[in-house]
């Protein structure tokens, strides 16, 4: 692929043939990807042919008994390994070539693709079979690997990457497409890197798309939906993000990295778009929010409420959000979005101790978090809670109100969901970057890990907290959300087999994967990390 080299002409810019939108395993398989869709809605409205292509839920859909659970969450360290996806390409080839040819007969000119942590190395191998189904084919990536800080070479090094959009790329695409259609240089559009001349150009930062109401509605023309595996509750749905970032600023969150402020559609707004494709598509039953928090401004969720409650769609679709504890959440607000078609709502309460909700940063306080769950519960909503465990400094005696918080509010708590990652570093967090304050010394290999500088904070000791948190719930008759794709034995001996292993002891990694095996005997890169093992080697 050449790049334009030459300045603009001020002529008209003549649009691209076509676009493709391309998500690459893995990402989730219970909705389709709604980067994707607002990108496609944006690059239509902008007047380029754009076509989504979710190849991620296709090859689920066809993935053989060996790879049954590659796409639950929490193996989902399986397309990290580029051995991994080496092999899965290799055992998948007729059904990747087959998906691949059907991009090829699309002719785009640009194929773009989302790079996510868990997608860079199958976007590598299928750039790199769709280069040589289509000879020059314009290669762009974006996506979360690039809304925060990264070292553009790594990417652009490889001869399947042409170029990389930074940033939110609503603004920045659609330019970019405009410019390759035009033949124009693509040097002074704001939010790229790419390759000229031996070296790499770095356009500079475009900025947000700040006023998130101008958005074109997302568009779902290409989503197969039936091909899509929801979790029971929400049957056909359409997910939608109304905003980015969140109000709080709490210490172990990684998306805060990405949105460090807070922008939110209106509630008018959020009320068409979900107009629209209930309008689009009759068999729509829910509208499930993909929003860090949808209580991040009262005021757009009382207008959102009142009309949605006084609207057209009133009675009719049903909907969940994830919200945060704050004081203005009263039972009044909860029977708003209870009578707007909520059912079921979810908070990040983490701990029952006052003392480690500052250490977080959670600024509310646990009275506040009592008054709040009542409210839900009294308005006729569901509530889930989830719960982490091992929060550095966290004591005995702060793990015992944890268990007094979830008793006194049994009644009110439909659900509670102990995190089985209990505290992880997550990148980009406060938390990675000011361990020392935390008293923490990392694990070079896996954020989840650490150990606190006293030693008896672990990842076991993390593990026991967890466990026991699930006994006592049981005991006083509060459900537990598993929270995983596969089952708890299987997330267990899989979870101390990688953690072992990480460790140096290969004993009792081989022993946890071999009672993983005996569960789930056909998953091939278990197979393989334990045939390694026992050949002497640390894991594959």
């Amino acid at each position: 692929m050449v790049l334009p080299l030459g300045g603009p002409s001020g002529r008209k810019v003549r649009k691209m043939s076509g676009i493709a939108l391309i998500q690459t395993p893995s990402w989730g398989v219970s909705s389709p990807p709604v980067a994707l869709a607002q990108l496609s809605a944006c690059l239509k409205k902008a007047g380029h042919d754009a076509k989504v292509f979710d190849m991620n839920v296709f090859l689920y859909g066809n993935r053989v008994e060996r790879y049954r659970n590659s796409w639950a969450i929490e193996q989902s360290s399986f397309w990290c390994d580029p051995r991994n996806v080496e092999r899965f390409f290799t055992d998948n080839t007729e059904a990747i070539n087959k998906y691949v040819r059907r991009i090829a007969a699309a002719k785009p000119r640009v194929a773009c693709f989302s790079v996510n942590v868990c997608s860079w190395h199958s976007v590598l191998r299928t750039a790199g079979i769709l280069k040589k189904e289509l000879p020059g084919v314009t290669v762009v990536i974006g996506g979360p690997s690039f809304l925060v800080p990264f070292e553009p070479r790594q990417y652009l090094e490889n001869d399947e990457i042409d170029i990389i959009v930074r940033g939110e790329s609503e603004l920045t695409l659609p330019e970019l497409a405009g410019r390759i259609g035009g033949k124009e240089d693509i040097a002074s559009c704001k939010g790229l890197c790419f390759k000229r001349n031996g070296g790499i150009v770095d356009t500079g930062e475009r900025g947000e798309a700040a006023d998130l109401d101008a958005l074109p509605f997302m568009d779902f023309s290409d989503t197969p939906f039936d091909d899509y595996d929801p979790p029971g509750h929400l049957g056909r749905h359409i997910p939608i993000m109304t905003s980015r970032g969140c109000v709080q600023k709490c210490v172990f969150c990684g998306p805060r990295g990405y949105w460090p402020g807070f922008r939110s559609m209106s509630g008018s707004r959020i009320c068409k778009e979900i107009e629209h494709h209930a309008a689009g598509d009759p068999g729509i039953r829910r509208i499930e929010f993909l929003d860090l928090l949808l209580n991040g401004n009262m005021a757009v969720l009382t207008e959102f409420c009142d009309l949605m409650a006084g609207g057209t769609l009133r009675g009719g679709l049903q909907w969940h959000a994830n919200l945060i504890i704050r004081k203005e959440m009263t039972l009044e607000v909860f029977r708003k979005m209870k009578s707007a078609g909520c059912t079921h709502v979810t908070f990040g309460i983490e701990s029952g101790s006052q003392r480690v909700l500052d250490r977080m940063k959670k600024r509310y306080g646990v009275g506040d978090a009592d008054a709040v769950l009542k409210n839900a519960h009294e308005a006729g909503l569901k509530v889930t809670c989830n719960f982490m465990f091992g929060f550095p400094g966290e004591t005995r005696e702060d793990f015992s109100q944890t268990l007094r918080f979830l008793e006194r509010n049994k009644k009110y708590i439909t659900m509670a969901y102990p995190s089985r990652t209990f505290c992880t570093i997550e990148p980009h967090s406060y938390m990675q970057e000011h361990m020392d304050e935390f008293d923490i010394i990392p694990n070079p290999e896996h954020g989840q890990y650490w150990v606190s500088r006293d030693g008896t904070n672990t990842y076991l000791a993390r593990m026991e907290r967890c466990d026991e948190f699930s006994r006592f719930a049981g005991s006083i008759g509060v459900d537990i959300g598993l929270g995983l794709e596969t089952s708890y034995e299987l997330d267990r001996w899989l979870s101390l087999g990688n953690y072992y292993c990480c460790i140096g002891d290969v004993g009792q990694a081989k022993e946890c994967l071999r009672k993983y095996l005996v569960l789930d005997p056909s998953n091939i890169s278990v197979q393989k990390r334990y045939e390694s093992l026992k050949s002497g080697l640390r894991g594959s």
